[in-house]
């Protein structure tokens, strides 16, 4: 915009400006007096400001590239944090609803075996050494989920919450 009005101004000082002068004036060779008047128009053959009106118009098409390509680069920012919101919000769900589950339930198991006699106690650690990997691992999915949560809050410039996996 303020480019464009630089250009209006450029453009503007193309045209003449126009001068109307007035006054009183006394002749002394007729004793007299008399009321003077002139307009001067000035000629634009010289002075038509076209380095100027083209140096304007140049920046204003630096201008308009520039925001381009920063609304480029932000759209860019967008879906790289848009992928990585994707993938992190894949992998905590992932770990959420299928490997913590399958953890617990296999620690269970061994534990239950462990109890009448079937498994070792290495066996038990083990299979509890498992879940806590995986409760470890969704745990670092999640920071990971609401780092890239955040990244895209402040591309969009969003300040409300979101859904956690």
């Amino acid at each position: 915009a303020q480019q464009r009005a630089a250009l209006h101004l450029e453009r503007a000082r193309t045209i003449p400006d126009l001068g109307l002068r007035a006054g009183y004036r006394y002749l002394n060779g007729l004793s007299a007096s008399a009321l003077v008047l002139g307009v001067s128009v000035p000629l634009p053959f010289f002075t038509r400001n076209r380095g100027a009106i083209a140096a304007t118009r140049h920046r204003l098409a630096q201008a308009k590239l520039s925001k381009k390509a920063a609304r480029l680069a932000l759209q860019r920012r967008l879906t790289e944090a848009h992928t990585q919101l994707s993938r992190a919000h894949l992998v905590a769900t992932s770990l959420k609803t299928r490997v913590l589950p399958l953890a617990q339930k296999s620690f269970t198991r061994v534990e239950e075996a462990y109890r009448l006699g079937r498994r070792g106690y290495l066996d038990v650690l083990l299979a509890q050494r498992t879940v806590v990997e995986a409760k470890h691992q969704y745990i670092e999915a999640l920071a990971r989920y609401h780092k890239a949560l955040v990244d895209v809050k402040l591309v969009v410039g969003d300040v409300q919450g979101g859904p956690t996996p």
